[in-house]
């Protein structure tokens, strides 16, 4: 079946909006937070269920493992991270607090992360939201990247942007690596979810392409050492 990306964004934007607007709120308040999601999405992008493990808001370099997802291992307190939901190049978290402890507690990470981040491929940075989101007692907040690296008009990352940070994470892995894992197990790691066979809401299906053939090329040398046959 084709990748119907823009199907999948509005199918995206249908789930935030009926998580994030509680039936509680009032009508006003409702169309306020239903126009601010949807400003939401128009900058940072759509609604995604993963992140490729090279994406800035996931490598911060406070993990030696890859993750898909905004997590403790890869630096977000765990208090702070509650009722989140994710766009292509932001996502939303709705911690119970007032806003001004919030807002201490989510500066100290993002100050840890950008110590820790050290190839300044994007500035991470967050906003506290004035609208309400999800429920009564939350503090909604934005947790964004501006990439420092023109991304395309779509939102996607060009092949020249995300081939090097692809390249950069996986290749240190050389020395320990036992095994090289196929494009069906990696893709996952490389596109972010939802995805195609080659393309995602990050990636274009023609760079997508070439990802694959540049990671087929790798495992093929045998850098990793025998090539692990999939269960998928």
């Amino acid at each position: 079946m084709a990748f119907r990306a823009n199907d999948l964004a509005q199918q995206g934007f249908d789930s935030l909006v009926s998580y994030m607007i509680n039936r509680d709120f009032s009508n006003d308040e409702r169309q306020y937070s239903k126009d601010l999601l949807y400003n939401l999405v128009e900058k940072y992008g759509p609604v995604v269920d993963s992140y490729p493990s090279w994406h800035p808001l996931i490598n911060t370099g406070l993990s030696s493992s890859p993750h898909t997802t905004p997590s403790r291992e890869n630096g977000y307190g765990e208090d702070i991270l509650d009722h989140t939901r994710y766009l292509a190049n932001a996502f939303i978290t709705c911690p119970y607090g007032a806003p001004e402890n919030v807002k201490a507690k989510v500066q100290k990470i993002i100050d840890a992360i950008m110590r820790a981040n050290k190839n300044y491929d994007a500035t991470i940075d967050f906003k506290i939201l004035d609208a309400k989101l999800y429920n009564d007692g939350v503090t909604p907040v934005l947790i964004y990247c501006e990439w420092h690296r023109k991304i395309n008009s779509n939102g996607t990352v060009p092949l020249k942007v995300a081939m090097p940070l692809i390249l950069e994470q996986e290749l240190k892995n050389w020395r320990t690596a036992e095994v090289a894992e196929n494009w069906e197990d990696m893709k996952s790691y490389f596109l972010g979810r939802p995805h195609g066979s080659q393309s995602s809401l990050f990636i274009e299906q023609s760079a997508g392409k070439e990802i694959k053939k540049i990671w087929n090329a790798l495992i093929n040398t045998g850098l990793y050492g025998p090539i692990m046959c999939s269960n998928k």
